[in-house]
């Protein structure tokens, strides 16, 4: 199965600093995402003591990619792997099925967006 290639901003929230649109990526604001797990497809990783500080090599068991670490990292609310990834902790691991759902909706939902803001009438 090939990867779908996502891209990382759509899955922050955004937020507006000194009049620009920036990324929170301390915010883990994944209230929508849980409607898209099923959770008889999302699987529970016990860290090893070989994988501490390591999401890249849980990321290539389960995605067969090292590249989707920062995907674990957002799902569990990690904001430092190498220190918060301990041998023993359950990560919770979606699967690619459900990731990709919850993508395709908000890109969805930001076309809609975007078509909104273009259409709106200026007075």
């Amino acid at each position: 199965m090939s990867l779908p290639k996502y891209n990382r901003r759509d899955f922050f929230n955004k937020t507006t600093v000194n009049d620009r649109l920036e990324l929170d990526l301390l915010s883990f604001k994944w209230i929508d995402f849980s409607r898209y797990y099923n959770r008889s497809r999302v699987r529970v990783h016990k860290v090893m003591q070989h994988e501490e500080g390591r999401l890249w090599l849980i990321s290539e068991k389960y995605y067969n990619t090292y590249t989707m670490y920062w995907l674990i990292a957002l799902v569990n609310g990690i904001l430092n792997p190498a220190k918060d990834v301990v041998a023993g902790l359950d990560l919770t691991i979606p699967s690619i099925v459900d990731i990709d759902s919850y993508y395709q909706s908000i890109r969805s939902a930001s076309r809609k967006q975007l078509s909104v803001q273009i259409t709106k009438p200026v007075i």
